[in-house]
Parts: C-alpha cells; structure tokens; sequence
C-alpha cells in the first residue's frame, strides 16, 4: 500500500503543486478583523446575488486591533428574499445573525439570543471559508422556508 501511495505522489505531487501555484487566490488575505470583515463583504458581493452592503463603523486605516476577542464594529449586511443577515465578529467569533431572530426590547433596543457560530474563530480567517458558511448557512435557511420545515444540508465544498 505504501508503495502505491509513494507511485501516486511521485506522479502527481508536482503537478498539483505547481496547478495550485500558478492558481490566484479569491481574495487577498487579510492582516486584521477589519481587513478580513472587508474581503468577506467583497467576496459576498461577487457571489451572492442579493444585496450585500459593508457597514463601517469606522474609516479605512483607523483600526488598532485591541486583540480582545471582538471585532472592529463593523459588519456586513446580507439581504435575501426572505431574511436579512449581518456577519460580525464577537466574544471571538464569526457569527451570523438573522434579524427575524432579534427580540425589541422596552428601550428600542434589539437583542439577539440566537445565532450561528461559523466554522472557523480564528480573527483572520480565510474570507472564502467564511463566505462560503455565510451562503450554506443562508441555502439551508431557503431550503427549509420552502420545504416546509424539512431541512436539506448540501454537503460542505472542501477549501481551494
């Protein structure tokens, strides 16, 4: 068996190595919170086909990364047929919240007791990973609205 698998890398490895080389990523990757909230919107806008809006609760260039866990205020808002979505870092998370799920509070505040946690924690994940949660995560919710609470989970493409 390991002489097989020995044959199959010696055949292949080069090939792909070099395959993945040449191949551009799909987005820069980021240095903060911020950058990676802001390629996660761009990446968004390329393949979602519904509105897609960066929320910046700061400029470009001002963010000092305070490493505590939460992010730079800034979120990304995700409209579908159905649903409208913000992608936000908090409490070390990537989460997605659907604003169906938020409770109006006494004040006119809104709070939110549900959520999803996305795959990955780490503050500068690859924004692809992330979107690619973003638009599974919002597939599933299409998928169980039009079923009738039955609930469809597409399987999860591997990462490029």
């Amino acid at each position: 068996m390991s002489e097989q698998i020995h044959g199959l890398t010696a055949r292949h490895a080069s090939t792909t190595v070099r395959a993945l080389h040449a191949a551009p990523a799909s987005a820069p990757r980021p240095t903060d919170v911020h950058e990676t909230v802001v390629a996660v919107a761009a990446l968004l806008a390329e393949q979602h086909d519904q509105g897609v809006t960066l929320n910046q609760s700061h400029e470009d260039g001002e963010f000092e990364d305070p490493d505590d866990g939460f992010g730079c205020g800034c979120d990304v808002t995700v409209l579908t047929a159905e649903e409208e979505y913000s992608f936000h870092r908090g409490d070390s998370e990537w989460s997605l919240i659907r604003e169906s799920d938020g409770r109006k509070l006494s004040d006119g505040s809104v709070v939110y007791d549900t959520f999803e946690t996305l795959s990955t924690t780490w503050k500068i994940a690859h924004p692809q990973q992330l979107v690619d949660d973003i638009l599974r995560i919002i597939a599933n919710d299409a998928s169980q609205d039009s079923t009738g609470g039955l609930r469809a989970i597409p399987p999860i493409a591997p990462l490029h």
